[in-house]
């Protein structure tokens, strides 16, 4: 099914275009150079008033019908992850071991899809398009927040994420949380080198790394759920096989819907520390993205963009609790805002999860986002007193 009926053939074109260059050249986080070069030379079709370049985000004004009145905003991010691509399309990556493996590909063109649209039929009041570097490093967000590019009067801020889980076709509408707090932790075990004939010499800092790891397990068991996760993902430390190494590591994330279970994750982490043992145990927590809260002010808003753009059936709501995280949940710190998940999968056609070689998003996700974004705004924007 096709679902570009109401985009000319022109612009049909152009988005399709769009997303095949920005998927055969696709950018680290914070090295998004050329795909912010690319993006410029997009918008200049759209109907923009001030265009802010910081670092290699971009923040876009479109004029609205008021630009007296507050605006709302779209957010779309455009970084790709370091990961050879196995997808078998014609416009793959070329270059080597980076691929948009997450559709970031999709949200930069859906996001100057919905600029298209609102430059036609303008919102209200002006709409604040930002398209966001780094959103995989989880730090995208926070500095385009803190480079003064955003007005501080944004009423509503809108943005979206392929998903394989749903077919084509369908758009999550969900009020709540619908992405996790995310926080990584590294755990460093120092002792004292020695040869691995002569261990007293020493003192080995592996015995008190196997005796966190099992601790890290019990935690999740007395603690964790489905929806609150600990998870120890990387191990450290030592070179050779017959010496004693200095220093050892554990690495991993939590990830909660629940503040209250974050809070004695990391308490309990932190206490890992006083563990009776001869050497030194650091453990350092570097808080990633926060939960990602759909804002219940905007529900009716969402549904209706849904509805507009698919009918009833093409709201579906979330299967399970989404742990994964989404740096998108800074902005909803500061303004309403509503995430969707949109439908990547073509019917009959398997899952592929995200972050992995062969994961496409399917194409007709550029038209359903584009269209759903650009009603949020439009709808939102009609709401502002």
């Amino acid at each position: 099914m096709t679902y570009s009926n109401q985009f000319s053939k022109e612009l049909t074109h152009d988005l399709i275009q769009l997303r095949e260059t920005l998927h055969q050249y696709p950018e680290l986080s914070n090295q998004e150079v050329n795909t912010q070069k690319m993006l410029l030379n997009a918008l200049k079709k759209c109907n923009t008033v001030d265009i802010q370049t910081p670092g290699t985000s971009i923040v876009a004004r479109l004029k609205g019908k008021d630009s007296s009145r507050p605006p709302v905003a779209i957010r779309g991010d455009i970084d790709a992850l370091p990961i050879t691509e196995n997808t078998g399309v014609p416009f793959s990556s070329k270059t080597p071991g980076v691929m948009h493996a997450c559709g970031h590909d999709v949200h930069a063109t859906w996001a100057i899809g919905a600029a298209r649209l609102l430059s036609q039929a303008p919102a209200q009041s002006d709409v604040i398009l930002i398209l966001q570097q780094a959103e995989e490093l989880a730090t995208g967000a926070k500095f385009v927040m803190g480079s003064g590019a955003l007005p501080s009067d944004i009423q509503a801020i809108f943005g979206a994420h392929v998903d394989r889980r749903y077919d084509v076709g369908k758009v999550v509408c969900h009020q709540g949380a619908i992405s996790s707090h995310s926080d990584k932790f590294t755990i460093q075990i120092t002792g004292v080198s020695a040869h691995a004939a002569r261990p007293k010499e020493g003192i080995n800092p592996i015995p008190v790394l196997g005796q966190i790891t099992v601790k890290i397990n019990e935690l999740m068991a007395t603690i964790g759920n489905d929806t609150n996760l600990i998870t120890a993902t990387m191990v450290s430390g030592g070179g050779t096989h017959n010496i004693i190494p200095e220093r050892v590591e554990i690495r991993g994330t939590i990830r909660c819907l629940s503040s209250e279970k974050r809070a004695q994750f990391h308490h309990a982490l932190k206490a890992f520390e006083a563990l009776p043992n001869e050497g030194v145990i650091h453990v350092h927590i570097d808080p990633a993205s926060p939960s990602l809260i759909n804002h219940v002010g905007l529900e009716s808003i969402a549904q209706s963009a849904i509805r507009d753009t698919l009918g009833d059936a093409g709201m579906v709501p979330l299967l399970a609790p989404n742990m994964a995280s989404e740096d998108f949940g800074f902005y909803t710190q500061s303004f309403p805002g509503w995430f969707y998940r949109i439908g990547a999968r073509p019917v009959s056609e398997a899952f592929i999860p995200v972050h992995t070689p062969g994961f496409i998003a399917d194409e007709q996700a550029i038209f359903i986002g584009a269209s759903v974004l650009a009603k949020s705004a439009q709808l939102a924007s009609q709401q502002i007193k």
